[in-house]
């Protein structure tokens, strides 16, 4: 179910603005490098190239201008921006093949073919990974997952611009891009992942990470012998990741159940978010309970649910507490 969980919920473009922030020092060699491949390439490949430019630079016009537009600039909204202004950047291909195809002097340049491909290579990736077209249509295919592919011939490109630009400013991009890479590596790997990959609950993304847990969790999780546990979802941690990781005990939602679970994951997780709100009736969360055959109810310590609803859970006469202590608080289902 991995593929059909992908297509119904796993709907993401590549967000543009940090894109360019991490290839900043990148663009000057790389647009040096498409002028010179556009000025050797012949009439077909000078008009994909084109296109491939055209509807980048009006992807960027039109996401500045709409984001400005509603305030967004700080906050992101790449999804939603990249919805709206895909189908229209569509015109920007159209005119940058006629642009390029017509305006851009042809020169007899010696250089390797391979070029060419390389640059259809990654204008082609980077065209797919922010758009969604239809809009939105086609992001139900998840096109940010074509960014995996796009740095090897972005760098190979970028090097190759390095090498035609003035030896100044080759240099300074250089030099700047390796000192960026080498600060970013620092930055994350002495502050967001911790020490020697030691990531404390106080550093950056903690709720992507579970090798932290309270005391009375880890003293709580052995009375759960086998079945399904259902915890909080992102509260702030998706706690039944760790659940995930106990022999005889599986969770029912969560991250792991969007990659490696066998039921879609979409009805799963609407579930589990229905059950944890504070005004869902103790018939609904039963009748969940029955078709997610959960045997057990589990607010950790270390990633609470909501007090209404502990309070709530503590009058379904379905639920027997088993632990409460500490702020964790521990239920078997029993259901006739």
């Amino acid at each position: 179910s991995y593929s059909g969980n992908v297509y119904n919920v796993g709907h993401q473009i590549m967000g543009i603005v940090p894109f360019l922030s991490a290839t900043l020092f990148f663009w000057p060699p790389l647009l040096n490098a498409f002028r010179r491949i556009l000025a050797f390439a012949p009439l077909t490949l000078r008009c994909a190239i084109g296109a491939g430019l055209g509807y980048f630079y009006a992807y960027l016009l039109l996401y500045a201008a709409y984001q400005f537009y509603w305030g967004n600039v700080l906050v992101g909204g790449d999804v939603k921006a990249g919805t709206v202004v895909s189908d229209w950047a569509l015109l920007g291909a159209v005119l940058g093949a006629e642009w390029y195809q017509f305006r851009v002097p042809k020169l007899p340049l010696k250089t390797n073919p391979m070029l060419l491909w390389l640059a259809l290579w990654c204008l082609g990736l980077l065209v797919i990974s922010i758009s969604a077209w239809g809009q939105g249509w086609t992001i139900r295919f998840s096109p940010q997952r074509f960014m995996i592919l796009l740095p090897l011939p972005m760098a190979l490109l970028t090097a190759y611009g390095i090498m035609t630009l003035p030896k100044g400013m080759g240099r300074a991009c250089y030099q700047l891009s390796i000192g960026c890479g080498v600060i970013a590596i620092a930055v994350g790997s002495f502050f967001f992942q911790g020490h020697g990959g030691k990531q404390g609950p106080e550093q950056p993304f903690s709720y992507l990470h579970y090798a932290h847990m309270k005391t009375v969790d880890a003293e709580l999780i052995p009375q759960m012998k086998d079945g399904f546990v259902l915890t909080p979802p992102w509260s702030p941690i998706a706690f039944g990741e760790i659940l995930a990781q106990r022999e005889g005990l599986r969770i029912v939602g969560g991250p792991g159940a969007m990659n490696l679970g066998d039921l879609p994951f979409g009805e799963i997780q609407a579930d589990v978010q229905t059950f944890w709100h504070p005004e869902t009736s103790d018939a609904a969360r039963r009748a969940i309970a029955e078709k997610r055959c959960i045997n057990y109810v589990y607010s950790p310590a270390t990633a609470p649910a909501n007090a209404a609803v502990l309070e709530a859970l503590r009058h379904h006469d379905w639920l027997i507490p088993l632990a409460e202590q500490e702020g964790a608080t521990l239920y078997e289902v029993v259901l006739p």
